[in-house]
């Protein structure tokens, strides 16, 4: 029997099909099930044009297994390239030792520049590296606490957690800034190293267009400077459980990342959150995340704070795994100081069932 392997359009398999698929063979319970953002997710994105990306393997009708996939250019050494963001990879489970994964993956990659993803499981990180990819265990994961008292007891941590983690005593800088929307401006800012593209229409959908999240982006005047800004995405957590600020993104000239940060760490205190986080490949901000005194949640071993919140829970490291791959300047692609990721790529911040529920109810 004929396996055909492509993306859904193509194929002519529904969205709604493919959601019933996630939903009956994925371990959990995922927001891929739910349509309004499946949608967004998969079919939305600028680059898609209204078309679900997602790629397939189906035999007589019936789903064997899916990738969930995003177009989205990437600029490499300076050079832009196909690239696509790999999101959620499930095989049936009756068909795991078929040889169906490694298909989907190998129709991938003659589709494709560069591609990423995260959260690895085992059994799929053995055809990832197969198939020439390589493997960071951990993205660097880096926490303001605002709040010592609150997170010490929300985390698992070492008796002498709390001599090291103190109250902040000082009072925060103040900062001169305004919110903005994405369809008011004329243009995106630019940011630095290799990276997925952050243009208008792609910054519209991913922080305006989002089904079920709220993201704040504001922009930050840089001190002592006239005309020059830094703009800052992000997104509060707030739960019975915790009150968390996520930087989502950072756009702009690497000058005004000291200045990022320090305006999420004053948003913070100003509005009473227990901390901030921020996830970075990116060793031109991350050099400031340590230097300003940030937990590194792979390095400082001796506290880890909670990874998600729907409902709280704690992973060892608080963080995730990334895969990437390159036809092209592999070797700049694998310097990982040089490649900007952050929460915004490659469905890092996805909501949870529990997320879309909470919104449904208040509307």
């Amino acid at each position: 029997m004929s396996l055909d392997i492509g993306f859904a359009s193509d194929l002519g398999v529904s969205p709604e099909l493919i959601q019933k698929f996630y939903q009956n063979e994925w371990k959990r319970k995922i927001a891929l099930s739910d349509n309004n953002f499946y949608s967004w997710q998969f079919i939305n994105p600028p680059k898609n044009e209204k078309k679900d990306s997602c790629v397939v393997a189906i035999r007589k009708g019936k789903i064997l297994g899916v990738m969930g996939l995003n177009k989205r250019d990437f600029i490499l050494s300076n050079t832009l390239y196909r690239g696509a963001e790999l999101t959620t990879w499930v095989v049936a489970e009756d068909n795991l030792k078929g040889g169906v994964g490694a298909k989907i993956l190998h129709f991938i990659l003659k589709k494709f520049d560069v591609l990423i993803g995260m959260g690895i499981s085992e059994d799929a990180l053995s055809i990832y590296l197969r198939s020439g990819f390589r493997y960071l265990n951990s993205i660097p994961r880096f926490v303001k606490i605002i709040d010592a008292e609150k997170m010490l007891q929300l985390s698992d941590c070492t008796d002498y957690a709390k001599k090291i983690i103190k109250k902040k005593l000082t009072e925060p800088e103040k900062y001169s800034y305004e919110m903005l929307s994405w369809r008011n401006e004329k243009s995106a800012p630019s940011i630095s190293g290799n990276h997925f593209v952050r243009n208008l229409d792609h910054l519209i959908w991913r922080y305006e267009d989002h089904p079920y999240f709220d993201y704040k982006t504001f922009k930050v005047k840089l001190p002592s400077k006239q005309s020059e800004y830094i703009y800052v995405v992000l997104r509060e957590e707030v739960t019975q459980d915790i009150r968390i600020i996520h930087i989502i993104d950072i756009l702009g000239d690497e000058s005004g990342y000291l200045t990022a940060l320090k305006f999420a760490e004053f948003y913070a205190i100003e509005n009473f959150f227990w901390a901030v986080d921020c996830f970075s490949t990116f060793g031109g901000l991350n050099k400031y995340l340590i230097s300003q005194g940030w937990l590194s949640c792979v390095d400082d071993f001796y506290i880890s704070v909670p990874y998600l919140f729907h409902p709280l829970e704690i992973r060892n490291p608080p963080t995730t795994s990334l895969i990437y791959w390159s036809r092209h300047n592999f070797d700049d692609m694998c310097d990982i100081s040089q490649l900007y990721i952050t929460k915004q790529d490659a469905d890092l911040d996805r909501p949870t069932i529990f997320n879309i529920g909470d919104a449904k109810l208040k509307t």
